[in-house]
């Protein structure tokens, strides 16, 4: 749900003339006609929506390859964090054996790794989307512009 309301914001805002792998030196104005990219080709409407179809596939590949990993990651956390909520996993007197608290420090531990693994998948999501667009072979100018729509949807305040 997510990942589609972000991809119809980006679509929404993205124009036609941007599906050109050529990118000219110097920035050209736009065509006055939608259907021609910044070469002059003209597009047919089937063409331009077989092309808006495969980039919102690829998109849809490169941020659910970065924000699945972000979420499955926040999803191992709150399990880790539920199990710890429980009265009796706090109190001391609840444990049976010394290994029972060796598993709980353990699991304390992991909860800590996880942590730590999020906060570093976060810190990193700007080149990790960046690389995962590219490597789905979208333009470099069209990955930007997508890359900035995903990041200010992110809830950086709570996050922070």
């Amino acid at each position: 749900m997510f990942r589609a309301i972000l991809l119809l914001l980006f679509l929404s805002s993205f124009t036609f003339s941007s599906f050109s792998q050529e990118q000219p030196a110097a920035p050209t104005p736009a065509p006055s006609n939608n259907n021609q990219d910044r070469t002059g080709k003209r597009f047919t409407q089937e063409q331009l929506e077989e092309m808006t179809t495969r980039l919102h596939e690829r998109v849809g590949k490169a941020a659910d390859q970065v924000i699945g990993r972000i979420q499955q990651q926040e999803s191992d956390i709150r399990i880790k964090y539920n199990y710890f909520r429980k009265p009796e996993r706090l109190d001391p007197n609840s444990f049976a054996a010394k290994d029972e608290i060796l598993q709980w420090r353990q699991s304390l531990q992991d909860l800590k790794a996880k942590q730590d693994m999020l906060e570093i998948l976060y810190s990193d999501v700007d080149q990790n989307l960046e690389s995962a667009l590219l490597d789905q072979k979208i333009n470099p100018a069209v990955a930007d512009q997508v890359k900035r729509e995903l990041l200010q949807s992110f809830p950086w305040e709570s996050i922070k």
